[in-house]
């Protein structure tokens, strides 16, 4: 066994090594209808992660039965380029969501107001290195819903990634902004951010 392998193990058997787990910063929830839900991640309480995850349970106010939620980063309302895949019952599709130079990011559909008022959809996003100054904002998200209005089995799970050419790579993600396509978010919708330390 090498020397620099047994300093690893060592360091790890001491309680060093990477962190494994996300910490718990912050939670939202709504009690009025918005039409944007904008998130600040400037230094405090942020200051002492490296990566950021976000959940979002999201519900519409939209008269149908499906929205869709959208997001930017730093409000800036241009440059975005994304791709997302989808697996729909038994099919699976690369190109759901795809978009270039667009003024924000697809990211799924959520359950809008004519669906059973307890029904939430959930989302999960991934903000890598968020604080760098070498590296253009990016996320990579996941999460399940309904594929369309009036059809309640057509169920999906989708996911996929995308970033903004816009903002300068010496920027820092210094906010999000959640959007809804038609609706506002509802009352209730929630959002929970995660913070992963550096090792």
């Amino acid at each position: 066994m090498s020397f620099m392998l047994l300093g690893i193990l060592n360091s790890q058997a001491a309680g060093g090594g990477i962190t494994s787990s996300y910490e718990h910063v912050t939670t939202t929830t709504l009690t009025s209808s918005t039409s944007q839900i904008s998130v600040s991640l400037g230094n405090n309480p942020y200051a002492d992660y490296k990566h950021l995850r976000i959940l979002i349970m999201s519900r519409s106010t939209r008269n149908d039965q499906i929205d869709t939620v959208r997001i930017r980063f730093n409000s800036v309302t241009s440059g975005y380029s994304y791709h997302g895949g989808r697996v729909e019952n038994t099919d699976w599709s690369t190109g759901d969501s795809v978009g270039t130079y667009s003024p924000y990011i697809t990211l799924n559909k959520t359950w809008a107001s004519q669906l059973n008022s307890n029904a939430f959809t959930q989302m999960s996003l991934e903000f890598p290195n968020f604080r760098s100054t070498d590296m253009k904002p990016q996320v990579l998200y996941s999460g399940g819903g309904m594929a369309a209005a009036n059809n309640s089995s057509a169920t999906q799970v989708k996911f996929g990634s995308g970033l903004n050419g816009n903002i300068s790579a010496s920027s820092v993600l210094s906010s999000v902004q959640f959007l809804m396509a038609s609706g506002n978010f509802a009352v209730g919708t929630e959002v929970r951010i995660y913070g992963l330390k550096d090792a």
